[in-house]
């Protein structure tokens, strides 16, 4: 079983430097005084939802991770070996059993983290269309 970790890493660091690529200067705060006047809002709420977003894009990635070690199931490669019907299908050993129930556990902390800060911005900022 082998299994490509840095993919999993790979995909959300490169949508999260998209993003900021795309709105690095509501984030970084480029002239908020122009902004302000143009649009009438405020642009101090874009960096934390950017972080919010990228930490989300992370979690889920880990929790993709953690269920394919947790199954076993190997990244689809080039040109899979046929397998014998005689044949088993070895199990991951225990480290990497373990290393995944422990991934899957501190995923969800680290999702239920994520939803509380939403639900807290929500209320603290207010929904306003």
């Amino acid at each position: 079983m082998h299994l490509h970790a840095l993919n999993h890493i790979r995909v959300p660091a490169g949508l999260s430097l998209l993003l900021l690529l795309v709105y690095f200067p509501l984030i970084l705060q480029v002239a908020p005084d122009e902004y302000l006047a143009t649009t009438g809002q405020e642009n101090d709420v874009y960096l934390a939802r950017y972080l919010l977003i990228c930490a989300t894009l992370f979690l889920i990635s880990g929790l993709i991770y953690a269920v394919r070690l947790r199954r076993g199931i190997p990244e689809p490669g080039p040109l899979l070996a046929p397998t014998n019907e005689e044949e088993t299908v070895e199990q991951p050993s225990a480290p990497w059993r373990i290393g995944a129930g422990v991934t899957l556990a501190l995923s969800g902390v680290a999702f239920l983290i994520v939803a509380a800060a939403l639900v807290v911005g929500l209320l603290t900022t207010g929904i306003s269309p």
